[in-house]
């Protein structure tokens, strides 16, 4: 009895323990727990001036000098700050950090192949960076043609860029750090602050600024993004931008998303407001971008929407600042209205419907309103060039459109103007002037111009504008 009754004893206990083990989440033991230990500062150097170290060793000529490699007995190490946060899908295998919680001065991306980083680094988290044996590098968009993309980025020209810090790769690249290596480089400590958003403006998109968190207001999607989602429009391959416009400084530039995240299919708000990220590069580099740890961090919530005026500063669009004046129509094909930087001189608008050969296409770029109500005259002047055989550009204008798609009848009636073209296709140069085009049916309201671009399978010219004037 006693051998039956030590055995169902026994059972008893491996039954309870066996649903105490049952009730526990996995995800209890997400963050690790570091309990009882104090922050001792292991940090005898600073990012900033690692970063301006490596500034003042660059040389333009000297190709060994656009990244720098610690040597692995290098006692250096680094104070961070982390201000991404993967939970949301937006962020992969990085981690984005600062030098304070509050005011940064430097910033960079750690580069490290794994994911789920949030569970042990989190918003705030304070870590020490042990730079021996890893490599800085400095990436702005320059590089070499495909399909070695050398780095050719210069950080003391004028282009804002970012910097990474990772393993040495090839063609002097910054690669990830191998997962069951980086917590060699870096220690977590105990503590974690409150990251404050650094309030900027487009003027502040500099390198002292790039892979902060940010805080931007007055901020709203252009009027060619709304009733698109995030990341899950048709076109959307690995990162969408969504083209969002300052009514402080009328410039515009993108809000990239993940399309692993999230929130990707979440509508863009309609609204004005505040937008706290990541101030980023897009995957190449190229433009400045702002990337969210949540969409719920694009606080939209003032209805008046500011207008853009095509003559706001002036009356003359020369592309400076993108197409921040217009709103682009996609109709037909995979091909859409962007800017180069090779205009008449500088950027123009552009477009091409040739993709790996001729596709059909249908874009119009429409102007904002131009407000003609005190004119008593109005002429349209602007330049082009073409190159390659295709259908021409058409021009119109209308005193009635509504706004969205310019082809729908219902938003609005378009008149087609007589202009004049470039039609030397064999030339990048041969610039062409319109002529003055009288648009005065429209004085006493709202002027639109707009640019309609059809390519075919037969044929898909490229066209460049530039320096589009009203006069009145």
């Amino acid at each position: 009895m006693k051998t039956k009754q030590i055995i169902k004893t026994i059972l008893s206990s491996l039954l309870i323990l066996g649903t105490f083990t049952a009730c526990v989440d996995d995800k209890d033991f997400d963050t690790p727990q570091i309990e009882n230990q104090q922050d001792i500062d292991i940090s005898n150097t600073n990012m900033a001036d690692v970063i301006q170290s490596f500034v003042g060793d660059f040389d333009a000529t000297n190709p060994a000098t656009l990244v720098k490699t610690f040597a692995d007995d290098n006692s250096s190490v680094i104070t961070a700050y982390v201000v991404s946060d993967d939970t949301k899908g937006n962020f992969y295998k990085k981690l984005i950090v600062q030098d304070k919680p509050e005011n940064p001065t430097a910033a960079l991306e750690i580069r490290i192949n794994q994911g789920r980083l949030h569970s042990k680094y989190n918003v705030g988290r304070k870590i020490y960076i042990k730079l021996a044996g890893l490599t800085l590098g400095y990436f702005d968009g320059a590089q070499g043609p495909a399909p070695s993309y050398v780095n050719q980025s210069d950080p003391t020209d004028n282009v804002p860029g970012v910097y990474k810090l990772g393993i040495l790769g090839n063609n002097f690249a910054v690669d990830r750090i191998d997962d069951t290596k980086f917590e060699k480089y870096i220690e977590r400590s105990p503590v974690s602050e409150v990251i404050v958003p650094k309030t900027i403006t487009t003027n502040d998109f500099t390198d002292a600024n790039m892979n902060t968190f940010v805080q931007m207001d007055n901020m709203q999607f252009v009027g060619s993004e709304l009733g698109k989602t995030y990341a899950d429009e048709p076109n959307d391959s690995f990162d969408a931008e969504r083209i969002l416009l300052s009514c402080d400084t009328y410039e515009t530039f993108g809000l990239m998303t993940s399309t692993f995240s999230s929130f990707k299919t979440h509508s863009l708000p309609e609204n004005k407001g505040t937008v706290v990220g990541v101030l980023a590069k897009n995957y190449r580099e190229n433009d400045v971008v702002i990337v969210l740890n949540s969409f719920e961090d694009v606080k939209f919530t003032d209805t008046d929407r500011c207008r853009i005026d095509f003559c706001n500063p002036d009356c003359t669009d020369s592309f400076d600042s993108g197409l921040v004046k217009w709103d682009t129509f996609n109709i037909v094909g995979n091909q859409v209205w962007g800017t180069t930087n090779f205009g008449n001189p500088g950027p123009s608008a552009k477009i091409s419907g040739y993709s790996g050969g001729s596709q059909n296409n249908e874009d119009w770029l429409v102007s904002k309103p131009i407000d003609l109500t005190s004119a008593s005259t109005a002429t349209l002047t602007f330049e082009t060039v073409k190159r390659y055989n295709g259908p021409d550009l058409e021009v119109y204008m209308s005193s009635d459109y509504t706004g969205g798609d310019p082809t729908d009848s219902a938003n609005g009636t378009w008149t087609q103007l007589a202009v004049t073209l470039d039609t030397n296709t064999g030339s990048w140069s041969s610039w062409t002037n319109s002529g003055n085009i009288d648009v005065s049916a429209a004085i006493g309201g709202d002027l639109y111009i707009a640019f309609k671009y059809v390519s075919t399978t037969s044929g898909s010219a490229t066209f460049e504008v530039d320096n589009v004037a009203i006069t009145y």
